[in-house]
Parts: structure tokens; C-alpha cells; sequence
């Protein structure tokens, strides 16, 4: 895979995921990998908080950076510098809207190459809602469950 500028990943190199988009491979798998176990096992099925809340494009991190600085807006990292614009192959962050998903994803994003704030290193530990992967190969759990999740979507046709 190839390394991108941040925030100027183009379109083919992203995957859809419900409520965004992640960069493809590892990252991209992963989280629909964990979904799919979460919500097969307890209902719950993570999603990023919005549009904004997975991959990020340059444009979109200077809007969330604008709303930071003039005091209407969360902490947001500087344009470029954002882990949800990241164009190194595997990094990606996806934010997550409630504490239920967050405390799933603290319990088991870690099996899946996942981690959050209070499961292992993140860049930003004063977010409990931002989950990151740092990962270009899947882990065991990650490669059975989207394996699984294949299976399953071939059944319904």
C-alpha cells in the first residue's frame, strides 16, 4: 500500500464502513471485523460518532481545527496532523459516540489490532471516544471474524 499526505487519501484507497470510511486493508477490515463480533455477541453495533468521526479529508480537518480554535468545537488536531486523515498504510482512528461502544472497544478492540483510551497506547488519552489502529495485517481474531462476517453476508443472498 502506498503512503499518502494526510487528509489527501483518495476515494479508492478508502472503504465504506457504516457512518464513514476508513483507509482499506487491515484498518477498514478490522473494525468491520469487530463490529461484526460485538454485534453478533452483544447487540452492539459500533459506528463512528459522524461523518467526520472516521477518515478525515484536509478540508475537513481545517473545519473541525476552525471550530476548535474560535472555542465552538472539541480539541481537533492541527490540519495534516490528524491520525483520522493519517496516510501511513494501517493508521487510522475512528471516534466513537457512546459509552457502551467505548467500553467494548476498551474490552475487546485490542484482539482485533484496536485501541482506546484505558486499553493500550493512544495518542490521544484525554479522549475516551477515539479509538486508533496502528496495525497492516490483521490480527488472528480480526482474520476469523472477517472471515465470519463474509460467510454470513453470502447466507442472506
Amino acid at each position: 500500500m502506498k503512503t499518502y499526505p494526510n487528509g489527501r487519501v483518495p476515494a479508492e484507497e478508502l472503504t465504506p464502513i457504516p457512518g464513514g470510511r476508513l483507509r482499506r486493508g487491515a484498518p477498514a477490515k478490522s473494525w468491520l471485523a469487530l463490529r461484526f463480533y460485538l454485534g453478533k455477541r452483544y447487540g452492539v453495533w459500533i459506528v463512528p460518532t459522524g461523518p467526520m468521526s472516521s477518515y478525515r479529508s484536509l478540508e475537513q480537518q481545517r473545519i473541525l481545527w476552525q471550530r476548535y480554535t474560535n472555542g465552538t468545537g472539541a480539541l481537533a488536531a492541527r490540519p495534516g496532523e490528524s491520525n483520522h486523515g493519517s496516510g501511513i498504510p494501517g493508521r487510522a482512528a475512528c471516534d466513537l459516540p457512546t459509552a457502551r461502544m467505548q467500553a467494548l472497544m476498551r474490552r475487546h478492540g485490542p484482539e482485533f489490532g484496536w485501541t482506546i483510551a484505558g486499553a493500550g497506547w493512544t495518542d490521544a488519552p484525554s479522549e475516551p471516544w477515539h479509538a486508533v489502529t496502528n496495525r497492516t495485517r490483521l490480527t488472528w481474531k480480526a482474520r476469523l471474524y472477517w472471515n465470519r462476517r463474509k460467510l454470513a453476508g453470502k447466507k442472506k443472498r
